[in-house]
């Protein structure tokens, strides 16, 4: 649906795979993932006004102020904020200045539906929802490819980068084989899809287990005091002082990894025991849960301090700790959405006090096919006080 052998990177293997991987590898480096910190902070807590840079007028529907502004009317289920959150977050850092509100709209529009053929009938005519699909992904596909073309142009003009586009129009501009605007635009529809639905199912256990355990909140808002006392904003070396709040993402994604099992298909024969073959051709599903629970003591315990430097369990157990996949399909956006987790947590711990509501399926799965929690992790939001937030967002300074 949003891709193929030829143009989806979960799917390619062999040369132009590793070609690729290599072409992509600078789009996560510190000097790009300390680009796009800021802005994935921006959109959680700052609040736009008429004298903010008009192109954040519509993405800063900050998400702190709404969520406060939204519980007044009581508990809200949070999958649905999460899920805007994530896409709005994910265009912003992608493609940058090359988004205006009317192209947002579409994006995520078009996004959706094509998403929705995931899970489709397998029928495509008009008026099935798989036909639907089909045709809002290659309309996606086009808008991205023109916005492409406007990057290349933007570079060539010698503009610094502000988004991921900008990153690999530095790498197009250097290398030898180009790839065309529309291959382009398939792998930046690549990492639309990777960044959502996964990020939507962490950002919500976020929301659970912080709700459900006040102790662990106490412990970020006091690292934060010790760190950044000013409630400055997040940098790449900030987050590196931070380690419990490093500990609570890892622990988030270990206990609730938002892929349950990924389908792979076997290359070669492949002996898991002296007298048990697995065919070539074989489709396996891999439990990626499962996994998160071996080995660890206790594993179905919310437990951050597993991963401090004493116990440090995600060494002693680092085979199993599969969330971004491992070997040559190893995710090379894993740092993004570590950082994205890390900056919600932060933000929420030290900006916020927040009611989870407890329910009868509130440690039940509910699989999307990520999973969240059963009853849609209903929850309640206000500012600490000294935490409200003023009307006007400052320029991210250079860092």
């Amino acid at each position: 649906m949003l891709g193929d052998e030829q143009h989806n990177i979960a799917f390619m293997s062999g040369e132009p795979h590793k070609i690729l991987r290599n072409r992509l590898r600078p789009l996560f480096t510190p000097r790009a993932l300390g680009t796009y910190l800021p802005i994935q902070e921006k959109m959680i807590r700052y609040v736009s006004n008429a004298g903010y840079c008009s192109c954040w007028s519509h993405f800063c529907r900050a998400a702190l102020p709404r969520w406060v502004e939204m519980s007044k009317n009581g508990h809200f289920k949070f999958q649905r904020e999460a899920r805007d959150l994530t896409i709005n977050t994910s265009q912003k850092v992608f493609l940058g200045p090359y988004i205006t509100p009317e192209r947002q709209a579409a994006i995520s529009h078009m996004y959706f539906m094509a998403n929705k053929g995931m899970l489709a009938i397998p029928i495509n005519l008009p008026g099935f929802q798989l036909y639907k699909s089909i045709r809002a992904c290659k309309e996606l596909v086009d808008l991205l490819a023109t916005i492409v073309g406007e990057a290349r142009a933007s570079n060539a003009k010698g503009c610094e980068p502000a988004c991921l586009l900008d990153f690999w129009m530095e790498i197009e501009a250097a290398s030898e084989d180009k790839y065309e605007d529309k291959q382009i635009a398939y792998h930046v529809l690549d990492f639309l899809f990777a960044s959502q639905d996964a990020s939507t199912s962490s950002l919500v256990w976020v929301m659970h287990f912080l709700g459900t355990n006040p102790d662990v909140v106490q412990r970020i808002r006091e690292e934060h005091n010790m760190v950044r006392p000013d409630d400055g904003p997040f940098y790449l070396d900030v987050l590196e002082q931070l380690p419990y709040t490093q500990q609570v993402m890892r622990e988030i994604l270990r206990i609730r990894p938002p892929a349950t099992a990924v389908p792979c298909i076997v290359k070669e024969d492949a002996y898991l025991t002296d007298d048990y073959v697995v065919r070539k051709g074989s489709i396996i599903f891999p439990s990626i849960l499962n996994a998160h629970l071996q080995g660890y003591p206790n594993p179905n315990k919310f437990d951050p301090d597993r991963f401090s430097k004493e116990r440090a369990e995600d060494e002693k157990f680092a085979q199993n700790w599969l969330v971004f996949g491992t070997g040559p399909h190893y995710c090379p956006g894993r740092y993004y959405a570590m950082n994205q987790i890390s900056c919600l947590v932060a933000m929420i711990a030290t900006h916020l006090d927040l009611d989870r509501k407890p329910t009868d399926k509130m440690d039940e799965l509910q699989f999307m096919p990520t999973i969240i929690p059963a009853d849609g992790c209903p929850i309640m939001f206000k500012f600490r006080p000294g935490m409200e937030p003023k009307n006007a967002a400052p320029a991210v300074a250079a860092h």
